[in-house]
């Protein structure tokens, strides 16, 4: 046989980490059918010289294309991405944030697909029309507003948004339903009672994302 059970989910891993990175940092994707196809064609080519290892072989060529179009983003431009871009606006934020819980609890996943489960903003989107969240952004409350809003530490998921909506931090984290004081997700962690949400802690919480994401989508070795 080509390679083992192991060796092929380690390969689909790869592939999963190339392609979650490469959207991340928002690498164009235009040319990756033929590019595949060609890695495909060099592995047989390989394979049949004898000459090392599928999987080996596999993520020397993914590796081997740092500095090109087809490059797999190493863990510094990926960091990079996810502390400051716009996650929000990223197609592939649910999988992200999906892919971050579910990476804590691999032998009971949760099963995200009924659609239960959405986008919350924690400082919500409507935060300057309210007093509370005014006060907690500081004297530069809209540019910290408008800084962090779509930041990924400012994301989470829940099946409770339209109870949460526009809600204090307070009135979010202390209801009996859906609260943030009995959130079981391990992405909200910090949310637990917490009493102050401002740029700080959403930086905090986008450190700690990012760097949870290094190891969940990791660059082969």
């Amino acid at each position: 046989e080509l390679f083992s059970r192991d060796d092929f989910l380690a390969m689909l891993a790869t592939v999963e980490s190339y392609l979650m990175r490469r959207a991340v940092c928002d690498v164009p994707s235009n040319s990756l059918n033929k590019y595949i196809l060609s890695v495909i064609a060099r592995l047989n080519d390989v394979m049949k010289k004898g000459s090392g290892s599928y999987r080996e072989s596999f993520e020397a060529m993914i590796l081997g294309e740092a500095g090109t179009a087809r490059r797999m983003p190493d863990d510094k431009e990926f960091k990079q991405a996810l502390l400051t871009r716009d996650c929000y606006r990223f197609r592939r934020i649910r999988h992200l944030l999906e892919g971050l819980e579910n990476s804590k609890h691999t032998k009971n996943p949760i099963d995200f697909s009924g659609g239960i489960y959405t986008i919350e903003h924690i400082m919500p989107q409507n935060a300057l029309a309210h007093d509370e969240w005014r006060d907690m952004l500081g004297n530069d409350a809209q540019n910290v507003f408008d800084t962090n809003i779509n930041r990924l530490g400012n994301l989470t998921l829940t099946a409770y948004n339209s109870e949460l909506s526009d809600g204090s931090l307070k009135e979010k984290r202390e209801r009996a339903v859906g609260g943030y004081d009995n959130e079981y997700l391990t992405i909200s962690a910090e949310l637990r009672k917490a009493s102050i949400w401002n740029e700080q802690t959403i930086k905090d919480r986008t450190e700690r994302l990012a760097g949870e994401a290094l190891t969940v989508w990791p660059m082969p070795r």
